[in-house]
């Protein structure tokens, strides 16, 4: 079994559920009790988010760091356990000299969807997420049409997400938002483009389909670990 890599902590709340989707799926393939061969680095997420999102140049340096300390662990692959930082990770990858894959949650996204035959995807995520456009960019040779909610749900979207989900507060009435949004937009499918969102949006609560980005993400490194 090869062993994964995860740059976490960002959120804490979203790492541990990177951490029991994998062990869980290892342990369903494999039975008895089989785990998961996982490295952590979990790192202080208020040193990327004291910079708003804004001095990407800085994060970057930030993620690059740490990528190179997981890297120095022998791992056998990387996962990064955030949407919002993969914009960041496109911005230095062509300087990461590693051997190691990084699996790139949109590309995760994207192979599914096609394998799926989806064409129209709702995009839900953090605010930068679904405004920047590095998900639209990195789903381009996937030949998907990406759509986002109006600016008012965007910015709903991410109170719940910075102001509830990241702190592990979960409610009815965000809940039930959220299904009001989803049955509002046409779509194919649903993208839940923040690692924290599928706390809330689960796919036995909808008739469409649901991709929750962490679920693909693990599931990629899963079937990589037991090649």
């Amino acid at each position: 079994m090869k062993t994964v890599g995860l740059l976490g902590g960002t959120s804490w709340v979203s790492t541990v559920e990177y951490y029991k989707q994998i062990n869980r799926e290892v342990n369903k393939k494999l039975g008895k009790n089989h785990s998961a061969k996982i490295i952590l680095n979990s790192i202080d997420y208020e040193e990327i988010k004291q910079y708003n999102y804004q001095n990407w140049e800085k994060i970057g340096d930030i993620l690059m760091d740490e990528i190179l300390k997981l890297d120095s662990c022998n791992v056998d692959c990387i996962l990064i356990c955030n949407n919002t930082l993969h914009k960041a990770y496109d911005d230095i990858k062509n300087s990461l000299y590693i051997e190691r894959p990084i699996f790139h949650i949109v590309d995760c996204v994207g192979e599914y969807a096609q394998d799926k035959k989806f064409k129209n995807l709702l995009l839900l995520g953090t605010k930068f997420t679904m405004e920047n456009g590095f998900y639209h960019i990195n789903l381009e040779k996937y030949e998907m049409n990406i759509s986002i909610p109006s600016e008012e749900e965007r910015n709903e979207i991410q109170r719940i997400t910075q102001e509830e989900l990241a702190k592990e507060k979960f409610t009815d009435e965000s809940k039930e938002w959220f299904q009001e949004i989803i049955a509002k937009y046409p779509c194919d499918a649903v993208v839940v483009g923040c690692t924290e969102l599928p706390m809330i949006i689960k796919q036995e609560d909808y008739d469409i389909p649901i991709l929750n980005t962490l679920e693909l993400h693990c599931q990629k490194a899963v079937n990589f670990s037991l090649e």
